[in-house]
C-alpha cells in the first residue's frame, strides 16, 4: 500500500520493519519471506539498499536448502533473482551444476535461465572443484534431442572458454610455485598502503595479489592495527574472500599460524584484540580458508629458530612481517612455548 500511494513516511515505517526482521535468526521460511520483501522494494522502488544488507547478512552461511527451495520453479524466476542466487550460492559449485542437471530432465532444448545460469557461473572453478559433475552435465546437455545449432556453438564456447582459463590459471600456479616467497615484506609494504579496509583486502586477493592466506592474514593484522572495521562488516568479507580463495585456489593457512597469532593477542594490550579474535574464528571456521594441515613455515621458524629452550628471543634477525613483530613486541614470549 505505501508503494501503491506512493507514501514516503509508510514506506520507511515498512523499512524499518523489515530491517528488524532481518536482524533476528532466520529459518528459509523466513529468509523467503525477507527476500521477496526486498525483492519487491528493489523491483518498484529501484531500491537495492535492503537486498544489500539482507545478502550481506546472510551470504556468510550455508544457503543450499534456501536457494534449493527458491530454484523450484527455475524456470519462472528472472535475471535478478537468479543473479542473487548466485550471490547468495557463492562458491557452491555443486548446487549450481545440480541445478542445470535437474532443470534439463525431461527437456528437448536449453532453456534461456539454463544459458543465463551457465553464462554467470564459474565454469573453470566448477570443473575443478567438481570435474563428474561437470562432465555429466556436459553430457546430458549434448543429448538434447532437439537443441538447435546456435545453442550447441553457445555450449562449444563456454567449454572452449573454460579450458583456456584453467590453462591460463595452471601456468601462473606453475610459474608462482617456482618463485613464490613465504613473506616479501618489499611485496607486503606496497600492499599495505594500498590495503585500509576490508574491501582493500578482498579486492588485493581478487587481483591476485596475493598468493596464500598467511599474506592476507597479515594484511587483516595491519587493517584491525590501523583502521578497525565494524563488526557488521566481518561476515560478507569473509564470504567475499572465501569465494575468491577457493576459485582462485589461493594457499589456506594453517591452525598452527592462527594459534600463533591467537596466542598473542590473547596477551597483548591491543585494543583491537577482541574483533580480530572474532575474524581468526570466522576463518577458522571456513574450510576455504582454514587446513589442519601444517601448510606454512612461519610457526616452525618462530619456535625453533626464535625461541630456544628457556623460551628467549635468539634470533632477532629473522625477518617477520612488520605487524606481527608489533604483536610480539607487548607479550611476554615465553608464554608462546606451550604451543611448541
Amino acid at each position: 500500500m505505501s508503494v501503491v500511494f506512493k507514501v514516503e513516511w509508510l514506506i520507511e515505517v515498512c523499512c524499518k520493519w523489515l530491517s528488524n526482521r532481518m536482524k533476528q535468526d532466520m529459518d528459509d521460511d523466513e529468509k523467503l519471506f525477507v527476500f521477496e520483501e526486498c525483492l519487491y522494494i528493489l523491483q518498484k522502488l529501484k531500491q537495492s539498499d535492503m537486498m544489500d544488507v539482507l545478502v550481506a547478512k546472510i551470504a556468510a552461511i550455508d544457503n543450499s536448502s534456501f536457494i534449493t527451495q527458491y530454484f523450484q520453479e527455475f524456470d519462472k524466476l528472472d535475471t535478478v533473482q537468479i543473479e542473487l542466487m548466485l550471490k547468495l550460492g557463492k562458491s557452491n559449485s555443486e548446487l549450481f551444476l545440480r541445478t542445470v542437471q535437474q532443470n534439463l530432465i525431461s527437456k528437448h532444448e536449453l532453456g534461456e535461465n539454463i544459458k543465463y545460469l551457465l553464462q554467470k557461473m564459474n565454469l573453470p572453478f566448477c570443473y575443478e572443484a567438481n570435474i563428474e559433475l561437470y562432465t555429466a552435465m556436459l553430457d546430458t546437455i549434448s543429448n538434447l534431442e532437439d537443441i538447435s545449432v546456435a545453442d550447441m556453438r553457445f555450449v562449444l564456447q563456454l567449454t572452449a572458454e573454460t579450458i583456456r582459463l584453467i590453462s591460463l590459471r595452471n601456468d601462473k600456479r606453475d610459474n608462482d610455485r617456482g618463485t613464490r616467497v613465504l613473506f616479501d615484506e618489499k611485496k607486503l609494504t606496497t600492499l599495505r598502503e594500498n590495503c585500509q579496509t576490508l574491501k582493500d583486502v578482498s579486492d588485493a586477493a581478487s587481483n591476485d595479489q596475493v598468493t596464500s592466506m598467511l599474506e592476507v592474514v597479515e594484511l587483516l593484522l595491519w587493517v584491525f592495527y590501523n583502521n578497525p572495521p565494524k563488526s557488521d562488516e566481518m561476515g560478507s568479507f569473509i564470504s567475499t574472500l572465501a569465494d575468491v580463495c577457493c576459485s582462485k585456489r589461493i594457499q589456506k593457512v594453517s591452525h598452527q599460524y592462527l594459534d600463533m597469532l591467537s596466542l598473542a593477542l590473547k596477551h597483548s594490550s591491543l585494543q583491537q584484540k577482541e574483533q580480530f579474535f572474532q575474524l581468526l574464528d570466522m576463518i577458522k571456521r571456513n574450510e576455504n580458508l582454514f587446513t589442519n594441515t601444517q601448510t606454512d613455515v612461519i610457526p616452525r621458524l618462530f619456535y625453533e629458530t626464535m625461541i630456544g629452550d628457556k623460551g628467549q628471543l635468539e634470533n632477532k634477525d629473522i625477518a617477520l612481517p612488520s605487524s606481527i613483530l608489533v604483536l610480539l613486541t607487548v607479550i611476554d614470549l615465553t608464554l608462546c612455548v606451550g604451543l611448541h
